[in-house]
């Protein structure tokens, strides 16, 4: 299994394995069919089958919980994040998106999907989705690749247009599901930096740095010789106004942009992004481990060397630090 989201709050989650899958799966050292009861329908097979396990542990008490299947949804791609509700680290919401593909009208076409975990409840308790899109993948924006403020939902991707000659065209946006009992709401607004970039941008990294503040994440798509930050800015109520702001030195220096991707080739290789404690840290995927960050307060770009293991060259960030607690329950 892989790792969905980051270390965080003394619970990991994790994903691995297709479900139904044509054979167990190990868990703790003991072969698990996660779910069998609910595979042995066939319907559910047919609406639900080919998604991806879904388990919630804690490593220091190796107490683990699959999660249920998602009801009527494959979501593939996933990101998550966490959500508590106590101070002790025992109640939460995990919040899940990833697209998939649906038949309308004889057609298929991409949609994006949210859905809501309690632990609470020890079920989904929301589920909303958007036509024609898809979030980034976890692979490319990290593990914390979602922004969730009160019942605001943010994060990057892409609208999908399909042309007659069956060719896509990708266009980045933000996402905004409010999940909330009482106001269920789902925008979406093209990534357009009229004012800060004079070309074409990448899809849109997100992360939350700070309890209210939103961050997006871009490059050129083409011929990239920095990375650049703006701030998504909020209306009154928290969604997204469809601007975004420039944040002060917010653009990565030159000299720091060729320390992570050090040649041409590795130019656009996937970088990912992540934030903690007012800092916002950005690794590339490219022959030497080198991480930026930068502070939200200071204005200040860092860049340093991150130890690998020779062998095992590929790693990935985590949400936050790891904070280990043994008394976090799945």
């Amino acid at each position: 299994m892989r790792s969905l989201t980051a270390l965080t709050s003394g619970l990991l989650v994790m994903e691995g394995g297709e479900q139904p899958g044509t054979k167990p799966i190990m868990l703790w050292d003991q072969p698990k069919t996660p779910n069998d009861k609910f595979w042995g329908n066939p319907q559910a097979k047919e609406q639900c089958g080919g998604q991806s396990i879904v388990c919630i542990t804690n490593p220091l008490t190796r107490e683990y919980l699959v999660l249920p299947p998602i009801p009527k949804r494959r979501m593939y791609g996933k990101i998550a994040k966490f959500v508590f509700s106590d101070t002790r680290r025992c109640n939460y919401h995990l919040i899940i998106a990833g697209w998939e593909t649906q038949r309308k009208k004889g057609r298929l076409s991409d949609i994006l999907s949210v859905v809501v975990y309690s632990s609470k409840k020890k079920s989904y308790i929301h589920a909303n989705y958007i036509e024609n899109a898809r979030p980034i993948p976890y692979f490319e924006s990290g593990r914390s690749g979602m922004a969730v403020i009160n019942y605001g939902v943010y994060f990057g991707g892409v609208r999908v247009l399909k042309k007659k000659n069956a060719e896509e065209l990708h266009i980045p946006a933000i996402y905004y599901f409010n999940i909330s009992d009482s106001r269920r709401q789902r925008l979406c607004f093209d990534f357009t930096l009229i004012n800060v970039a004079s070309r074409q941008v990448q899809a849109p990294k997100v992360v939350q740095a700070g309890p209210f503040r939103v961050f997006a994440v871009t490059r050129y798509a083409q011929l990239p010789t920095f990375i650049m930050l703006v701030e998504v800015e909020l209306t009154a109520c928290g969604s997204p106004s469809g601007n975004y702001n420039k944040v002060e030195s917010g653009t990565m220096p030159k000299e720091m942009y060729q320390q992570l991707f050090p040649s041409a080739a590795e130019a656009l290789l996937p970088y990912e992004v992540s934030s903690v404690d007012g800092r916002i840290a950005i690794k590339s995927l490219s022959s030497i481990n080198w991480v930026a960050t930068f502070d939200i307060n200071t204005h200040s770009w860092m860049v340093f060397q991150f130890p690998h293991q020779h062998e095992e060259r590929e790693f990935h960030l985590c949400d936050g630090c790891y904070e280990p607690v043994f008394a976090a329950r799945p």
